[in-house]
């Protein structure tokens, strides 16, 4: 298997090493985090962006309804608002480069549908699964009856 598939260089783990972008450290919201991956991808190859370069931090109430600024943990993934419409979650997710083994949508299988809400959840953040996400058949007819 091959590390780097592309004739791009490896990102530097240092963005000052980088003079053809202006790079803003740290990144501070996750539409910043996509906008950057996406203009470093046009000429770096990389998995994701080194955690030293992200600062994100999100708005949490606490027990007495006080808003707090908490900052994420380097290993925890910001989710972001679930996009209104199946073409907007495609393109989230082909932004971040998820790829169709984890995430197969819309859902066409009974089997899939745990497993891909439960990547959906990692990444973007819904209370109920929107209906668009499915496209499943109709289960079929109970082979049994309970009224005799």
């Amino acid at each position: 298997m091959t590390a780097n598939p592309t004739n791009k260089p490896i990102l530097p783990t240092d963005h000052k090493e980088m003079k053809e972008f202006n790079l803003t450290t740290p990144i501070r919201t996750a539409k910043q985090l996509v906008e950057t991956v996406r203009l470093l991808r046009t000429k770096y190859y990389f998995h994701r962006i080194p955690e030293e370069w992200i600062q994100i931090t999100r708005i949490e109430e606490d027990e007495n309804g006080m808003k707090e600024e908490v900052e994420g943990s380097e290993d925890q993934m910001f989710r972001v608002d679930m996009p209104e419409n199946l073409e907007g979650v495609k393109l989230y997710l082909d932004q971040i480069e998820i790829t169709d083994d984890l995430i197969k949508i819309p859902i066409t299988e009974q089997t899939k549908v745990k497993t891909t809400i439960e990547e959906l959840r990692k990444i973007f953040d819904f209370e109920k699964v929107p209906d668009f996400i499915f496209a499943l058949p109709p289960l079929p007819q109970a082979t049994w009856d309970i009224i005799p």
